[in-house]
């Protein structure tokens, strides 16, 4: 695993945690599935857990609600070692079997890249 620099951890963490306009707020109270998932990826990833929020670009806002329905309907281990932590393939097999997952997964993807495809 490579880890970022000090500028590149800087610079991801204000992203994640400074909203732009229109942007959606995440947190525990409002979507506690997408929340946990995102404090996982952030601290696996190597970067700081335990944020208040995270904010997700416009984009996202319609799929977000259905996101956290899906997310929520999975067995807790299996979603946060199986899905939000699990290997590529592990993952991708997952999906296959359960399209229903496709957005979400798209959404993991999309926050752990900084939502670099989605500005």
């Amino acid at each position: 695993m490579t880890y970022p620099t000090a500028l590149e951890a800087a610079e991801r963490n204000c992203r994640r945690h400074n909203s732009q306009p229109g942007d959606v707020e995440i947190t525990a109270a409002a979507y506690p599935q997408i929340f946990e998932a995102f404090e996982a990826i952030s601290h696996d990833s190597g970067f700081s857990a335990g944020h208040k929020s995270y904010h997700v670009p416009a984009c996202w806002a319609d799929r977000i609600p259905s996101i956290e329905t899906v997310l929520a309907g999975m067995d807790p281990e299996q979603r946060e070692h199986g899905f939000v932590l699990g290997e590529g393939t592990e993952v991708e097999a997952l999906v296959a079997s359960r399209p229903e997952l496709a957005p979400a997964h798209a959404l993991l993807n999309a926050f752990f890249e900084d939502f670099h495809a989605a500005e």
